[in-house]
Parts: C-alpha cells; structure tokens; sequence
C-alpha cells in the first residue's frame, strides 16, 4: 500500500484528501518524534515501532571496476 492509498482510504471517513494527508503527517510525525525521544510507540491491532541498536557488520568488497 502506497501512502496515497493510504490517505485515500483515511479519506473515505468523511474528510477531504488534503485533510487525511495532513493527519496522517501528524501521525508520522509524532511516532518519529517519539522514537527520537527513546520511546516505543505501540498500536493495538497494527504494530510495535522502537529503534534497536545492533553491531555493525563488514560490507561487501567489489572487485570489479
């Protein structure tokens, strides 16, 4: 599913396109901000969102030009 989908389906609450664009960039915008803070952010029914740190890992080496 695309965003535009998305904001088509948000849409089809009874708010116009640009109104479901705007709230769900207020939605992005606060599950970004709270992961910045440290934050989990759960959503009953749909998904866990928290940032996890792991060991970085040795990359590929290409040997062609």
């Amino acid at each position: 599913m695309l965003k535009k989908d998305l904001i088509d389906k948000i849409a089809a609450t009874g708010l116009t396109k640009r109104q479901a664009g705007e709230a769900l960039e207020a939605v992005l915008e606060a599950i970004s901000a709270s992961l910045k803070h440290g934050e989990p952010v759960l959503l009953t029914g749909f998904g866990k969102f928290e940032v996890r740190h792991r060991a970085s890992r040795p990359g590929i080496i290409s040997l062609t030009d």
